[in-house]
């Protein structure tokens, strides 16, 4: 069931995966995060799986959610062009040519 930050009693800016090994609260290294989300990839049955592939994956839905707002998300990840980010989330012409049909003259 789908909870959110708040439900967990967390704030936004307490850390999602922790270390197991220490009695202090401090974030797993990026080589473990990895690992935990490569694990957890495999486990439902997705073979290529990266660490970009959340950003990339945040990017396009942020896309979608912002009325399709590119020049958003190309300033969130620094891009230098349009082309780069659709590119980079992974919109293809058949989308781009969606988008186009929803405008009706």
């Amino acid at each position: 069931m789908p909870f959110t930050v708040a439900d967990k009693g967390l704030n936004y800016n307490d850390y999602l995966f922790e270390s197991r090994k220490k009695t202090e609260r401090i974030y797993i290294s990026t080589t473990q995060a990895y690992r935990v989300l490569k694990k957890a990839a495999i486990a439902v049955g997705i073979e290529d799986f990266g660490t970009h592939s959340l950003r990339k994956t945040w990017g396009y839905w942020t896309y979608k959610a912002s009325r399709y707002n590119i020049g958003l998300i190309m300033d969130t990840f620094n891009h230098s062009s349009q082309s780069i980010t659709l590119k980079y989330i992974g919109i293809t012409q058949e989308e781009k040519d969606e988008l186009y049909s929803l405008v009706q003259f």
